[in-house]
């Protein structure tokens, strides 16, 4: 118990170590930064990719990787990632981060879900994930299915004709 405490003391010290040392931690616009998915829409195992984006001119500075989560929305039940590293790093101008994350390893409900970055910025992007989808049967397979079916059924009816 008192490695723990030792632990969450040095991780607090450290935060306000960088808080201090960076002040753009703290003071990220809004505005110079976008957090979004590559899409509004996942079926259910397909990979959702994050992308935080620093549109400003000038980098900014961040603790805690990765700077979002998501969760359930509206429930707010957090579904990934399940650890965040405890580290500063940056983004330039113009630069951005891109994360995946696998479905496959932490398959979720259909619903809807947010993702809020998580260093008090007020950033979010919405999606949805929906079941997956059985593949369609062509018609022109079914066409195909049926020619060969009745081209099957000829041939035995004249080999049956033939037969004394």
């Amino acid at each position: 118990m008192e490695k723990l405490k030792g632990t969450a003391l040095f991780l607090l010290i450290t935060i306000l170590i960088v808080l201090v040392s960076h002040p753009q931690l703290a003071n990220a616009e809004k505005r110079e930064l976008s957090l979004k998915t590559d899409k509004s829409i996942y079926h259910r195992s397909e990979n959702v990719t994050v992308i935080l984006t620093n549109n400003g001119d000038e980098t900014v500075f961040i603790g805690g990787y990765p700077a979002w989560q998501i969760s359930t929305c509206p429930e707010g039940e957090p579904v990934f990632p399940e650890v965040f590293a405890f580290l500063a790093w940056s983004l330039a101008p113009g630069e951005s981060n891109i994360s995946i994350w696998n479905q496959c390893n932490q398959l979720v409900e259909p619903g809807t879900y947010i993702v809020k970055d998580t260093q008090g910025w007020g950033l979010s992007a919405i999606f949805e994930i929906v079941p997956e989808t059985a593949p369609e049967f062509s018609s022109n397979i079914a066409l195909a299915v049926f020619m060969m079916f009745s081209m099957l059924i000829l041939i035995l009816a004249k080999k049956n004709s033939r037969k004394p």
